[in-house]
């Protein structure tokens, strides 16, 4: 999941709006994997389109022509309002980074500290200070993460 993540990143930082993986030998888990982060398998290729915008969910489908042919859209027109809340859920997971303004879902912070986040968060600095603190000083104990 975290190439997928440092995928989608570079994605992003170059201005494209997609990403195709073209590789046969995938285990069930790492499709599983790819179907989460929203790929779409066809003939034999993984691709996920990219959108990073902000968007109501009035003009999602004036995207740029980017969601042709896309299933989701497709069921929205014809959707209760219960279902229309569930399909851009999922519409908005297929093509993350893309953000739903009027999606009204529940939304919580839970703080917690320092260290884990950055065990949790962010796998690259997880091993770095925070500012250059003084370890000793503060308690934290430098921490590396080898192999994933």
């Amino acid at each position: 999941m975290q190439l997928i993540s440092d995928f989608i990143t570079k994605t992003i930082e170059k201005r494209l709006s997609e990403i195709q993986l073209k590789e046969s030998f995938l285990s069930p888990e790492q499709e599983n994997v790819l179907n989460r982060m929203g790929f779409d398998k066809t003939l034999g290729v993984w691709t996920k389109k990219v959108l990073n915008k902000l968007v109501n969910s009035c003009n999602i489908v004036d995207l740029d022509n980017k969601l042709e042919n896309n299933s989701l859209i497709e069921k929205l027109a014809v959707a209760t309002t219960e279902e229309k809340k569930y399909l851009l859920l999922e519409l908005e997971r297929k093509l993350f980074p893309l953000k739903i303004l009027d999606l009204e879902l529940p939304c919580y912070i839970v703080p917690i500290k320092p260290h884990w986040a950055g065990q949790l968060f962010d796998p690259y600095i997880s091993g770095a200070y925070l500012f250059g603190a003084d370890g000793k000083k503060y308690g934290i104990m430098k921490t590396y993460i080898i192999g994933v």
